[in-house]
């Protein structure tokens, strides 16, 4: 059966594939990963290759890196690469199926793509998928000048490479082919936080268009953050020049539900995944999350029904409430189960009815007799969900976070609320990093140093000297007229620092905390000349240059 949208993705296959993880022997490219912050949860950026063959030769040039293969040749006037460059650039891995008489080119990718290879006939002008145990011939693709054997090599038609992802020039006697990895380097695969959002950066090379975050919502399946989770983006700052490429950082904030919330972020080339795990300290003052405001009118929920409930397995969780909407075709509601595995949350189990009563109310409860975290999906009775001759159907109203602990085991003290730090508008969401913020036992704010310095655009990492012996860090970056800005020193263990010579007296002592230096937050403003801000209901320094 033949497949939408061939073209398109035989194009875009290789792009989104190229040896991210497979052991080739292509040459590091000169262009190395993009300036992330520690805000940013992904990086997604293109790795440039050029491979230069010519005619007959076996030296080919891959990355400004000789290397030895079987050679470029030419046939009827048109030219020929042998299969095997696939592998020796890193693009792919290259087979011989007996079975079907192909030649298999099995794609690299750590991203989904639609081909996991394609099939490559000898003395045949197409390209073949392995499909259902039978080769479909990919009628979008081709023709190209037929596949011929030499010297133990299958040669393919050079036209094929722009079929792939790559381009070509042939000039002087010289092919040139260049191609691009696309590269997602997650920073980041999991964060706690103990807030009911959460905020993080993406940085992404302007190519790869827009950026989606999604997440698993418990229904087997995955929606966009911006609709189900409340979520809002915004760009952060101007585009970064790097080179000849263009990098925008977007920021994401959305809800995060007790317990884990799987999320994928996604591009046209694809993406990477990222879970944050929400700690509770009182489950009892976590509401019923509702999948939509709107359904906040149609169903609500007695005060004993909570939204995140944490019990032993073997125990079950309870429901009731009220349907408040006349819109229903039924006189019954379901309890449907997910489970947290592999990254997602899945179906397991049957449903669980609980009917209505004269009143609409209902009550009912699920056992759950595995310990891991699970959502219990609330579904409507059957709705009319629109449009003349649309059918009748239960919908998600609203869910519970479930986490089952092995039976017998006592629930953990959950641990106090991490201070955050937001540093010129962007969140600096990792709280279980080397960076963290705490409170000393004089009860101030201490900040780390580090972070923020590498967040003022006048101060480079060569204005900063650490004196090992004696403890002492000095920052003195140079103006304009190669003087320094200013001098500003401090050592461990003092209660005071000098700026330009002057000494500024603090009430805490400086300290080195697992290897990064943090002082009072009244300081550090006092010292770098910053606006910041302590907001004490939501634990969060806001530190920002002046004019930011």
């Amino acid at each position: 059966m033949r497949k939408p949208g061939l073209l398109l993705i035989i194009c875009t296959l290789l792009l989104s594939s190229l040896g991210l993880h497979g052991s080739s022997v292509h040459a590091k490219s000169a262009l190395e990963a993009p300036p992330t912050i520690r805000g940013d949860a992904a990086a997604l950026y293109m790795r440039p290759h050029e491979l230069t063959a010519k005619l007959s030769q076996r030296s080919l040039n891959l990355d400004g890196k000789t290397i030895q293969a079987a050679p470029l040749v030419m046939k009827n006037d048109r030219l020929y690469f042998p299969l095997k460059w696939l592998e020796t650039t890193g693009m792919a891995t290259t087979h011989w199926d007996a079975k079907t008489g192909t030649a298999w080119a099995d794609f690299r990718s750590e991203n989904a793509s639609y081909f996991s290879g394609v099939r490559i006939k000898p003395g045949d002008a197409k390209l073949y998928t392995y499909y259902n145990n039978k080769l479909e011939a990919i009628e979008d693709v081709g023709p190209y000048a037929p596949s011929f054997t030499q010297n133990g090599q299958l040669y393919i038609h050079a036209a094929l490479l722009r079929w792939i992802g790559a381009e070509y020039v042939w000039s002087n006697n010289e092919l040139r082919i260049t191609w691009s990895d696309k590269v997602v380097a997650m920073q980041r695969d999991s964060f706690t936080t103990t807030s009911d959002k959460v905020t993080f950066s993406v940085l992404a090379q302007k190519e790869f268009g827009r950026i989606d975050i999604m997440n698993s919502d418990g229904t087997g399946g995955w929606g966009n953050v911006m609709d189900n989770l409340n979520g809002t983006e915004r760009t952060v700052g101007e585009p970064i020049t790097v080179g000849n490429r263009t990098f925008i950082r977007t920021e994401y904030t959305m809800d995060v539900r007790p317990g884990k919330t799987p999320l994928q972020i996604l591009s046209q080339y694809g993406g990477g995944s990222l879970v944050i795990h929400r700690d509770v300290t009182d489950p009892s003052s976590v509401p019923v999350r509702y999948h939509s405001s709107p359904i906040e009118k149609d169903v609500s929920f007695t005060p004993d029904t909570k939204g995140y409930q944490r019990i032993q397995a073997g125990e079950a969780v309870t429901v009731a409430g009220t349907v408040t909407t006349s819109d229903i075709q039924s006189n019954a509601m379901t309890l449907q189960l997910a489970k947290y595995q592999d990254g997602e949350y899945r179906y397991v189990g049957a449903k669980q009815t609980l009917p209505l009563d004269d009143k609409q109310q209902f009550q009912g409860s699920l056992t759950i007799d595995e310990p891991g975290y699970y959502i219990v999906n609330i579904l409507s009775p059957a709705v009319f969900v629109g449009g003349m001759t649309s059918p009748y159907g239960a919908v998600k109203w609203a869910e519970i976070t479930v986490e089952v602990l092995p039976k017998g085991t006592s629930p953990q003290p959950q641990p106090q609320p991490a201070i955050g730090l937001v540093i010129n508008g962007i969140n600096y969401v990792d709280a279980d990093s080397r960076y963290s913020i705490y409170l000393n036992e004089q009860q101030r704010v201490m900040v780390p140093i580090r972070p923020i310095l590498q967040a003022l655009p006048a101060i480079k990492e060569e204005d900063l000297s650490w004196n090992a012996a004696n403890q002492q860090l000095t920052i003195a970056p140079v103006g304009e007229d190669g003087t320094a800005a200013f001098v500003f020193k401090l050592k461990v263990g003092d209660r005071h620092f000098t700026l330009n010579g002057e000494r500024k007296e603090m009430d805490s002592p400086a300290v080195n905390k697992n290897g990064s230096i943090y002082m009072p937050l009244r300081a550090v403003a006092e010292a770098l000349d910053l606006n910041v801000k302590w907001d004490a209901a939501a634990k969060t320094v806001d530190v920002r240059a002046k004019g930011k």
